[in-house]
């Protein structure tokens, strides 16, 4: 008995998560920018930056934007 118990807990805990994330990622938490500065504190992992584009923050490679190399 106590392991249905324990089953539909977690069930209820889990599911709640679940939903609380995606609503957050598709109904409100979004990432909008008008200029660099307000994508700072967005988190991307380690070989991307943060970067304003179109109006969206998004993670590119930090080396994505750079000026290409050429002889000096």
């Amino acid at each position: 008995m106590t392991g249905i118990i324990k089953f539909v807990y977690l069930i209820i805990l889990f599911t709640s998560l679940f939903i609380s994330v995606n609503a957050g990622v598709f109904a409100g938490w979004t990432n909008y920018c008008r200029e660099q500065a307000e994508c700072d504190n967005y988190f991307c992992g380690a070989p991307f930056v943060p970067k304003c584009l179109y109006n969206k923050c998004k993670c590119r490679l930090s080396w994505w934007d750079a000026p290409p190399a050429g002889p000096e």
